[in-house]
């Protein structure tokens, strides 16, 4: 329901209020673990539903992350778009040319980590704060 009001209020937010960001490839990854417990059919639990926002690196020749976000607050991209609104009231659109969804026991965005480190991300683009003097 989250998401469907943050697409509605992002079709009537001015153009020039959204901040925009593009990226090869936005990835719904599920981050699951196997629990075993005694006399009981081992089931997979999900830890962490996540959107990674990915640039293909020509120099390095592999994917890297250029940031990420849980799903809970980004929501589910459509047709290649990702829209929200961030915790801090900026409205977000992130469009990508392709939008894949993995199952996976490691955590693809902190694996990431080891080809560019977390500093070194290009991440989404920055909340400009204009004030009046």
């Amino acid at each position: 329901m989250s998401g469907l009001l943050s697409w509605l209020l992002l079709a009537i937010v001015p153009q020039e209020h959204v901040l925009v960001d593009r990226c090869d490839r936005i990835e719904i990854n599920h981050v699951c673990h196997v629990v075993v417990e005694p006399h009981m059919q081992p089931r997979v639990e999900v830890v962490i539903d996540q959107l990674i926002f990915w640039q293909w690196s020509p120099s390095r020749r592999d994917w890297v992350v250029i940031d990420w976000r849980t799903v809970k607050q980004a929501g589910i991209p459509a047709a290649g778009v990702a829209r929200w609104i961030d915790p801090d009231g900026a409205f977000r659109e992130v469009r990508a040319t392709c939008v894949v969804e993995s199952w996976t026991s490691q955590d693809r965005e902190v694996d990431n980590r080891q080809v560019i480190p977390h500093p070194q991300r290009r991440k989404l683009s920055a909340i400009h704060v204009h004030t009046e003097n």
